[in-house]
């Protein structure tokens, strides 16, 4: 079996933390893990947050001004910059 990519795992894995919680995900948002969630890294957690070049661009909204999609960035933490 073909080993993911580390960003693909990285996805994989806070999409599991996510669904585990039953609920979604915010801008500026903490996920934290008590292990590392890539294996020989230090990365525990993911911060959700806009990306830093789309600003302007981050919100698909609908006819009616409803929210359709939002672009969400993953930046991976440590556990020291997950403390």
């Amino acid at each position: 079996m073909a080993r993911a990519a580390p960003h693909g795992f990285l996805v994989r894995a806070t999409l599991e933390i996510v669904l585990q919680h039953g609920r979604g995900v915010v801008n500026d948002q903490v996920i934290r893990n008590d292990r590392p969630r890539l294996e020989r890294t230090g990365i525990t957690g993911v911060l959700i947050s806009g990306h830093p070049h789309l600003d302007d661009f981050d919100v698909l909204f609908g006819a009616d001004r409803n929210v359709v999609a939002e672009l969400m960035t993953l930046i991976p933490l440590t556990s020291d910059e997950v403390a």
